[in-house]
């Protein structure tokens, strides 16, 4: 294989260049409609589906019309076509057999909302994630107003085909594996449980989820091999391939996976018309142009990237890696490992980019389910077409098979290895060096090629000498240059290897640790990251009333983008729900995050939320510990020392037994409060003032900010120079209150919210403080002077 492909060194720079142009590039706001504005739109119909009790309606060419536009229907189909907006209507009534064709124009009037923006570090950004599918914002308690007549007939006929295929999936299998099925063969992933799809990526077999080659190489080249089998001219049997593949793709939807699959499968079957051979990275290159120059924004998404590295590392480094087989079962292993070895060495910096950890047995795991795979699909077509549900036993103990071979995977030591997200230059560097690698590799093997032809021109010319001496010096003379061929191999595998565990080592160095307080944006709730540069990690708290699944979605992506592994300990300052939900499901998950020892106060009661606690907390391995007032926790540069609750107090309310800690880190302080009452306030200057201290440098707002959180009296003791509150976003507690801002302006507190900013982070430096916020867009960086 030779490495000269200008074309696709071409298409490589025009990538590159995209995805830097995306990074910058945004629509101009103003062309968008006020967020909470009620408008109406005309659209083009490209998607529709149900979720949860709601009919979508995904439009596309969308206008924004006035009230008497919209009532006339003819009206939608003059305005411009052009139009690069998108919207996701959601219909307060309606189902998919009342919805209108795809393709339709329809009016449709809502409520503009948009797409929630990231507030945490790793978190998912749903607002970046539809902008990159055309969509900009969506339309709430939506109504259909009008539909026009022109419409995709075929598009509509496939739509049907397919939820009817999803219908029968259902009707006779499980649910759980109806919805695996489905996201398998019909790209339909509504019906995908959640938990099974993160069961599947935490253990590497996710991509079995998405319609890719494996999919489009059985589906299309099967059926093409199929009509050669039936002795039909080529070119019938080329043609009846490519519409199968179009047909299959429009279905299923032209993702950037199914399009390279398609396109480079079409391609393959022309190359088969025309009797040409066929190059896999040329095939690539052209369906990696084709899809940019109509989605650029596709270069930032994780499945082009994902999709077009695997087609690359297998192209790239498995002629490389692999040899002469002496023995069967060296060869065996070179075909079942070195794909996978190639694939992940191209790929490894995009996984740890977008997921931050890497499942440690997905290459074995994959030995097992793809060749399954091969199995499960055309049983399920074939089932779906004969109308035979009695095939679909087989898919029904394939899938469950895959569910149980996850669980146990996960129970073997180290089976999930957190990273962390990597940063720039580390990647730079990886590229380069695999670059490199790659070059010696190659040009290594070319010469040891070089050599055994020389090798073997040099015995045909010995052959024709005669004599004895002839014989002993063709022997000396081969023997040498078997040497020397043994040696220019055993080079070029050294230096290779060599570069490329450099490389792999400086991309999972462990992630920079410094003094840092990070305050989570969560909700209506609490969650405290204390790190200590040593590698000392505490929680406080952590939980939400209004954000479902926080920890899922909040708290555990936002560990793994820091690459913590361990906390040392989690403290719960009382059991209510805003304030230890997420903790919980920490400690319930099997993240690959392990947690030292869970707090509690000595006053925590015997409720039924302490009793989940505890269990969890036994069950995931974690100690308990119960502390009292003026016990004290250090860990390197960080000091915990507990102001109250005392076990002496007789409390009717959970919020006066809330613990309140007392954090030192090298040097700056902080009060963690909690959800503590004015009748705390009290207890807690008292306690202070017996263990001599005075004021702070920063405050942890009491209970969201609530109107009788951190009185008059607590504040004129501690001075806080920095006040931190953390609450939903229009919350229907109305926090923080207007009398308690009063209270913290009053007392000279620069105050910083995250329902305003999102993630809040304090750099505990040498010199100096640095808070910044996440995302950096919304707040300007605020410095308060170290003490």
């Amino acid at each position: 294989m030779q490495l000269k492909r200008p074309l696709c060194v071409a298409v490589l720079l025009l990538c590159t260049g995209l995805f830097l142009v995306q990074l910058t590039g945004q629509k101009m706001a103003e062309a968008l409609p006020k967020e909470k504005e009620q408008i109406s739109l005309g659209g083009r119909l490209m998607q529709k589906e149900e979720k949860n009790g709601h009919l979508l309606l995904y439009l596309q060419q969308v206008q924004i019309l006035s009230g008497a536009v919209a009532a006339d229907a003819s009206n939608t189909n003059n305005k411009n076509s052009n139009s690069k907006m998108g919207a996701v209507c959601y219909l307060q009534e309606g189902s998919l057999v009342q919805a209108p064709p795809l393709g339709s124009r329809v009016v449709v009037c809502g409520r503009v909302m948009y797409f929630a923006h990231a507030e945490n570090e790793g978190q998912f950004d749903a607002r970046a994630y539809y902008a990159s599918l055309g969509y900009d914002f969506q339309l709430t308690n939506a109504e259909l107003l009008k539909v026009s007549r022109e419409a995709d007939r075929l598009a509509e006929e496939l739509f049907r085909l397919r939820e009817d295929a999803k219908a029968f999936f259902k009707a006779y299998m499980r649910e759980e594996n109806a919805g695996i099925l489905s996201a398998m063969v019909l790209g339909e992933k509504s019906a995908l449980d959640s938990d099974i799809r993160m069961l599947f990526q935490r253990n590497g077999i996710a991509h079995i989820l998405a319609i890719s080659g494996l999919h489009i190489s059985l589906l299309g080249m099967g059926f093409y091999r199929l009509l050669r089998k039936c002795f039909l001219p080529i070119w019938v049997c080329c043609g009846a391939g490519v519409g199968m593949l179009l047909l299959y793709g429009k279905m299923v939807g032209m993702g950037s996976s199914v399009f390279r699959a398609c396109g480079m499968c079409m391609i393959l079957l022309f190359a088969q018309l025309l009797g040409r051979s066929y190059d896999l990275l040329t095939a690539m290159a052209v369906t990696a142009l084709l899809l940019v120059l109509q989605k650029p924004d596709s270069v930032q998404q994780a499945g082009f990237l994902l999709s077009y590295g695997a087609v690359l590392g297998l192209t790239l480094f498995l002629p490389v890696f692999q040899t002469e087989a002496e023995y069967r079962i060296q060869k065996i292993l070179q075909e079942k490992l070195l794909p996978g070895i190639g694939i992940l060495l191209v790929t490894l910096p995009v996984q740890l980019w977008f997921f931050y950890e890497l499942p440690v047995y997905a290459m074995l795991l994959n030995l097992l389910v793809i060749p399954l795979m091969s199995v499960l699909l055309p049983v399920a077509i074939f089932a779906y077409l004969l109308r035979f549900p009695l095939l679909l036993q087989i898919p029904e103990y394939i899938l469950t098979f895959y569910r149980w071979l996850c669980i146990k995977a996960e129970g073997l030591p180290g089976s999930i290895q957190i990273f962390g997200r990597p940063r720039i230059w580390q990647m730079i560097v990886y590229y380069l060096l695999l670059f490199f690698s790659l070059v010696l590799l190659y040009h290594s093997k070319n010469r040891n090629k070089q050599e055994k032809q020389r090798e073997k021109q040099q015995e045909n010319r010995e052959c024709q000498i005669t004599g004895e001496n002839a014989e002993q010096d063709r022997r000396k003379t081969g023997k040498n240059g078997k040497n020397r061929i043994r040696k220019n191999k055993r080079d070029s595998k050294r230096t290779g290897i060599i570069l490329i565990i450099v490389s792999i080592c400086l991309l999972i160095l462990p992630p920079h640790t410094e003094n840092r307080i990070t305050m989570l944006s969560i909700g209506q709730g609490d969650c405290i990251l204390l790190q200590e540069k040593g590698g000392h990690v505490f929680l406080v708290d952590g939980g939400s009333s209004d954000v479902k699944e926080a920890g899922k979605y909040r708290l555990i992506p936002y560990l793994k983008y820091q690459g913590i592994r361990y906390i040392d300990g989690i403290f719960i300052s009382h059991a209510h729900e805003d304030h230890y939900s997420a903790s919980l499901e920490l400690l319930q998950s099997s993240c690959g995050i392990s947690v030292g020892t869970v707090f509690f106060s000595e006053m925590a009661e015997e409720n039924e939320a302490y009793d989940v606690l505890r269990k969890a907390a036994y069950r995931s391995g974690s100690r308990i510990t119960y502390i009292r007032q003026r016990d004290r926790i250090r860990a390197g540069d960080l000091s915990l020392f507990c102001l109250y609750p005392s076990g002496k107090l007789t409390v009717t309310d959970e919020n006066e037994a809330s613990m309140v800690l007392y954090v030192t880190l090298r040097g700056y302080t902080m009060l963690l409060t909690g959800d503590s009452t004015e009748t705390c306030d009290a207890a807690v200057v008292q306690a202070m003032k017996q263990n001599g201290m005075r004021e702070v440098d920063c405050l942890k707002v009491a209970h969201h900010g609530a109107k009788t959180s951190s009185s008059a009296s607590l504040l004129t003791y501690i001075s806080p120079k920095l006040a931190l509150i953390s609450c939903g976003r229009d919350n229907s507690y109305g926090h923080p209150h207007r009398e308690t801002l009063d209270r913290l302006a009053d007392c000279g507190s620069h105050i910083v919210r995250t329902d305003e900013v999102g993630e809040i982070v304090l750099h505990i430096g040498k010199k100096k403080v640095q808070l910044s916020i996440f995302p950096e867009y919304c707040y300007t960086e605020y410095n308060c002077t170290a003490p």
